[in-house]
């Protein structure tokens, strides 16, 4: 999906009890340009979506990133396999 200031979002996930999820997905957070990316298109996608939990879905584990605290991290398995989150 587009946001209003045409930043690109992989999902905005709507659940019957009204809690709303915008997931952004990536393969790896090995560059600052690319935290850079995820995090600006996460937090432009907020401001449409105020109500909604931000998360950042990675399929390469890593032991630190610079994320802003609304921003949770999830590994791919973890998120794939975890029906709780």
């Amino acid at each position: 999906m587009r946001t209003a200031r045409d930043q690109k979002v992989d999902f905005l996930a709507r659940y019957p009890d009204g809690t709303q999820k915008l997931i952004q997905v990536c393969v790896d957070l090995d560059t600052s340009e690319i935290i850079n990316r995820e995090v600006r298109s996460l937090q432009a996608a907020a401001r449409d979506y105020p109500l909604a939990s931000l998360h950042l879905v990675i399929g390469t584990p890593v032991s630190s990133s610079d994320l802003p605290q609304e921003i949770a991290l999830h590994t791919a398995a973890t998120w794939l396999l975890n029906d709780s989150e």
